[in-house]
């Protein structure tokens, strides 16, 4: 019978993977199938892509910057 996975597996899963450990060491430690552990793998926060994306403000001064050199 499969293992019933519970938030202390699900933030054990966060925290290796924060580490750095792969899904497939993630498993074997916490003796999770693969999948398993893919599907409560942490997502990416979306804070982190906006911030690295200009503002709009930026963005329109450096295509105006760009305008006023050709």
């Amino acid at each position: 019978m499969p293992k019933v996975i519970n938030q202390d597996d699900i933030d054990r899963i966060a925290e290796l993977a924060g580490k750095g450990y792969s899904k497939s060491a993630v498993g074997r430690v916490l003796k999770l199938d693969r999948a398993t552990v893919r599907k409560h793998w942490p997502v990416e926060k979306v804070e982190k892509i906006e911030a690295a994306k200009p503002s709009i403000e930026e963005e329109f001064r450096l295509l105006t910057k760009r305008s006023e050199h050709e």
